[in-house]
């Protein structure tokens, strides 16, 4: 993996599973949302998630997830994700997961990845998973 190419854009409309009676987003679909586009960031960059489970000993689940709404999603919507970097440390990533609609920051959801084992014991990020977090923009200090 040696020339990356840019990090994309996920895509797609808001599902009917995802609202809830009030005709919005339930609040907890936004975690399976930041996870698809981070999925398929992973596979746009040369890395998808069954390369790492089959090369390397190691997983990156999330340790902590934060969510802010800012707009309210609907049936239908088209949103756009873009997954950002905050920071990297020796076995940990900050991710930074914005969802757009119309041009507007609809939410925001900060996730902090540690990466484990198989046994779930950290260990340090592998060369290969730091080229692709390395690979993502680094997100805007907070104001």
């Amino acid at each position: 993996m040696t020339s990356l190419p840019p990090v994309p854009v996920y895509a797609r409309r808001i599902r009917f599973d995802e609202i809830d009676a009030a005709g919005v987003m339930y609040f907890a679909r936004i975690i399976h949302l930041a996870h698809e586009a981070i999925e398929h960031t992973y596979w746009t960059l040369g890395w998808p998630i069954s390369r790492q489970f089959a090369e390397l000993d190691a997983g990156m689940p999330i340790l902590e997830a934060h969510a802010s709404f800012r707009r309210p999603l609907r049936l239908d919507d088209e949103v756009q994700v873009v997954v950002l970097r905050k920071a990297m440390a020796e076995k940990t990533v900050d991710l930074t997961v914005q969802v757009r609609l119309d041009d507007a920051v609809a939410a925001v959801i900060d996730l902090t990845l540690c990466c484990v084992t198989r046994g779930f014991k950290s260990t340090p990020l592998p060369d290969s998973l730091r080229l692709v977090f390395a690979a993502l923009k680094q997100a805007a200090a907070a104001p």
